[in-house]
This record gives C-alpha cells, structure tokens and sequence, in this order.
C-alpha cells in the first residue's frame, strides 16, 4: 500500500503561495498589498504598483462581481499599528485574503482586541458569504484571532493554510444568534494551526438560532491555556466535524461539549474521524448536560478511527443523577487508553451505545464487538508520538468494513500491510502503522530519514526510483508501487522492532532537485509472509526549495 509524505504540509508557509502570486499580470479581480515595498497612494493593481496596508486595500477594492471573487495578494511582512493597519480586520463578501504563508505574512496585533472580525446583525453588516476566504497568513498577539458573528442570516468564513497565534480569550470564535433577529455560523478550518491560545476555538449557537456549524480538516490546535475546543449549544443546535486533527497539551479538556440553556430542541453533535486527542491536562472529550432544566437537551458524539490518549477521562459522558437527557456516544476502531479514566459515564444513563473494534485500556467493553484491552505500544508517548510500534496489538485488528482509501493521520491510505504477511487490513487508530515510514519536509538542505520497522534484525532491501509511484502490481511478495523497470537500490540493512532502524540521507542544495519526485518501497524478510518476505507499504517526497 502506497503512502507519502506531503512537502506542503509539512512546510507550508514558505512555498505554497508565494511562488505563484507575483508571477501571473493582475487580472481585474487581482489586487496587491506589499507592506516593505508598497504604498497607500499606489494603484494596487500589480506587484510593483501595491498597497502598503490590508485595510487600505480592502477600503478601495470594489465588489466582487456576481458569482466571482476579489483576490487580495498579501506579501511577506508584518501587518500591525505601526504600518498603519487598523484592527480588527473585516473581510468583504466573496474577497480572498491570500498571504505568501503563515510563517512570511503575519497580522500583529497589541495584544488587546480581534485581528479579524465580522459581524452581522441589526446594526452591524459585515456579511461573509461562501466565497470569503482567509489563506497563508499568521494572526497573533490579539483577544481573538477571528471572531465571526450572526443574529441576521449565515456568515461564511474558509481559513486555509493559517496559524492562529497567543490569542488570550480565544484562536477562533464563531456564534449564531438570535437577537434580534436569528443568525448563524458555518466556517471551515482547513490545514490551520491554533497554538497558545486562551480556548483554542470557542465555537456555539443561542437560543432558537439555525445550527451552526464548523468542519476543521487536516488541523493542530496545540498548547491551548484552557481548553483545546469548546463546542455549546445555547438552543440553536452545534454540528462540530474534526477530520485529521490533532487536539495536544490544552490546560483543560480537548473538547468540551455543554448545553446552555433550554430553548428549543438543543441538539450539540460533534463528529471526530481520523484525530488525535492526547497529553491534555483535562478530559480528551466531555460531552455533558450539566443542569436538570435543559429537558430538550441532546449530545451526540460519534468517534471513529482515532487515538484518545494520556488525559484525565478519555470520554467523559455527564448528566445529572436524577435526569433523562439524551447523550449517546459512539466509538469504531479507536484507542482510548492510558487516561486516568478511560470510559466514564453515569451508570443510570448510560452513554456509549456502540463501541466496535476498540482498544479501550480499563477494559470496559473488552471481549464484545471486536473489542480489545491491551498496551497498544505507541512508537514515543513521553515525546508525543502516538504512531503504533512493530507488532502493537491495533495493526490489523480495526473495522472490516473501514473503507480502502481513507487517510490517517499522516495522509497515509488505509489499509496497509502492517505485519508484513502480505495482505493488507485495517488498524485501530488515528494512525495506520507503516513498516516503511518517511521523515522529510522535502526542502532542500534538509535530512531525508526512512524509519524501518520489522522483526528484529530481519533483512531488509531498500529500492527508489527517481519518479512518483507507478501503477500498483501484485506480486508473490504483496503489492508494488515502484515501477519495476525503474527501480534501484538504495540500501540494505536490518529493520528494528522499536525504536526502528533508520537511514537518512541529506537533501543537496540542487535547484535540479526542485519539483522532483523519488518512490521509496522496500523488500523485507517476514516470518508472516507465505514466501519468507513481503514489500511494505511505499513512501514518495517531491523536493522543495
């Protein structure tokens, strides 16, 4: 089974934007912002004739034509007081807001107030529709990073490719309304990271608003001073869908789901796939009612296919004693485990439903529905690294029905061949295990590293070509994504159980490199293979400048 490393996610500031916005002519809808080259009295409508400042340009850009966008490129650069920006920023209907990458275009504030806010509602009108986009910039040192608000229709908002730094309240806040009249949200965080922050997101709806909703994809919310994602349902409804992300190291709970007040029908639903929620200081996930009056309340999570590790509780499902609201929590192909309390629920209302294919430590469920209560023997806890190790107990033990395809947390296809008998089955957990696993941001200058994995000592053979996997052969030894013909050598050398053994190689400072893609995949010696060796699975990196 193929998998890679992407040089974009991994380096992604440097690289993504910049290379393409200052090489194409500026079309009608392309305007310009350079805060070391630029200047107000400029027309804004190429690189050489740019803005200094953001708000100047967003004062002076007309509309966007119907159906269209207005892109404004933003250059490296620090965008505060002191260059003439004024905070908070507001965005404009179908404008994207595009920066050269959230290490080179950063938005600095004075430690006090928004750095991009919009509102709507009776008196204030900053509509933000679907097309309205925030892409490659870093936001820091502010109250909140993006505040988004509405009691008067939906306010859109996508953030792509964004760092959310030392917000003190909040790295993200979005909410719906209904006074006076009724609003809500619906935002997409899209490869963002949000470290340092007060909350991590603060993320709700009031009273009799629509549901609100928000979708964080491929994202790290890191270092969080009170909680990573605090989801609450005031009586509109909450939808909350977490793809490939990693909540870490929150000073209260990762997620923290509540109702607020009785309305209406509360409904708070929160969707994790794919996600790593570990090393928190308070719960992995609390899902609760926490008072007798909200009888219309509902909380439903559903986790499949992720690691809930090294917390307080794992899940923590609360309601009053005496008190019939509906809380239901699902668990498929997950680990929770090494929390001080894996599972807890009130025992007169019981929460999780259904849980298939899981480790859970404490052995709640153990023996029932493919469940499992075993060390699921993470590659580096202490350091953070919750990859399964050589012969973990979750390799090939997840969900039958898991479709082929998916990703895991490292962008890695599920199934692969994890214990090297040459056929592949899923695992439990964020991540699926890789014999063969690929350390490289694919800049160059930089270490290339290959992790190999197998029983101790066994022999392994290490082929690359100089291209991008070829089609997928079966062959006696399992599947093959190097192109036979163009296969070569890179090493041979012995795999190791844990830690793994590695070579790694330095990245030369070729221009020639830049754009190019190599395949690894080795052959490796297995008791479990019917031939006495399987391929593993195999890793590719284009290089990067």
């Amino acid at each position: 089974m193929r998998t890679w490393t992407s040089a974009a996610s991994a380096r992604p500031a440097k690289f993504l934007v910049a290379c393409a916005l200052f090489a194409a002519p500026a079309a009608a809808s392309d305007w310009y912002v350079d805060a070391v080259h630029g200047n107000d009295v400029n027309g804004g409508a190429s690189p050489g004739d740019a803005w200094r400042t953001i708000t100047h340009a967003l004062a002076l850009a007309p509309d966007a034509p119907i159906g269209g966008t207005q892109t404004i490129h933003i250059a490296p650069g620090t965008y505060d007081t002191a260059l003439g920006e004024a905070f908070p920023i507001v965005p404009r209907d179908a404008f994207e807001l595009v920066g050269a990458g959230p290490y080179d275009t950063a938005l600095v504030g004075d430690g006090t107030g928004t750095i991009v806010q919009a509102w709507t509602g009776h008196f204030i009108h900053q509509y933000t529709g679907p097309l309205t986009l925030l892409s490659g910039l870093r936001l820091e040192s502010a109250n909140y990073g993006i505040d988004l608000q509405s009691s008067a229709g939906t306010q859109y908002l996508t953030v792509r490719n964004c760092r959310v730094l030392a917000a003190n309240i909040a790295g993200v806040h979005t909410s719906g309304a209904c006074s006076p009249g009724c609003g809500t949200t619906d935002v997409t965080l899209d490869h963002v990271e949000i470290v340092g922050c007060g909350d991590g997101i603060q993320f709700g709806a009031d009273t009799q608003s629509p549901t609100a909703k928000l979708a964080i994809i491929d994202s790290r919310i890191v270092g969080s001073t009170l909680h990573g994602i605090v989801e609450s349902d005031g009586g509109g409804g909450t939808e909350l869908t977490l793809l490939r992300t990693r909540i870490h190291a929150s000073g209260g709970d990762a997620l923290w789901m509540t109702q607020t007040f009785s309305v209406g029908l509360n409904t708070t639903h929160a969707t994790l796939t794919d996600c790593l929620i570990a090393g928190n200081v308070g719960d992995g996930i609390k899902a609760e009612i926490p008072t007798q009056l909200l009888a219309n309340s509902s909380v439903r999570v559903d986790v499949t296919r992720s690691t809930i590790a090294d917390n307080d509780h794992g899940v923590e499902a609360f309601v009053p004693t005496s008190w019939f609201p509906d809380i239901v929590v699902t668990l498929q192909s997950s680990i929770v485990e090494g929390n001080v309390d894996d599972l807890d629920e009130n025992p007169a209302h019981p929460a999780f439903t259904s849980v298939s294919f899981c480790d859970v430590g404490d052995g709640d469920f153990a023996g029932a529905n493919g469940n499992f209560a075993a060390d699921p023997l993470f590659v580096d806890r202490v350091a953070g690294d919750w990859r399964l190790a050589w012969a973990s107990p979750c390799i090939e033990t997840g969900d039958p029905a898991t479709p082929s395809g998916a990703l895991d947390l490292a962008g890695n296809p599920r199934p692969i061949d994890g214990d090297l008998d040459t056929l592949e089955r899923f695992d439990v957990g964020a991540f699926e295990f890789a014999p063969l696993f690929l350390k490289s941001s694919g800049e160059l200058g930089t270490a290339l590293t290959l992790e190999l994995w197998g029983a101790p000592n066994d022999a392994t053979t290490v082929y690359f070509t100089r291209k991008a996997f070829g089609a997928a052969q079966a062959t006696p030894f399992g599947e093959l994504d190097l192109d036979p013909l163009a296969m070569h050598v890179f090493r041979a050398k012995a795999v190791g159980s844990g830690p793994p053994k590695l070579i790694t190689r330095p990245i030369p400072f070729l221009s020639a490199l830049v754009g190019r893609t190599f395949a690894f995949q080795a052959l490796t010696r297995s008791a479990a293979a019917p031939l006495g060796a399987a391929y593993t699975n195999g890793v590719e990196v284009t290089f990067i400048p």
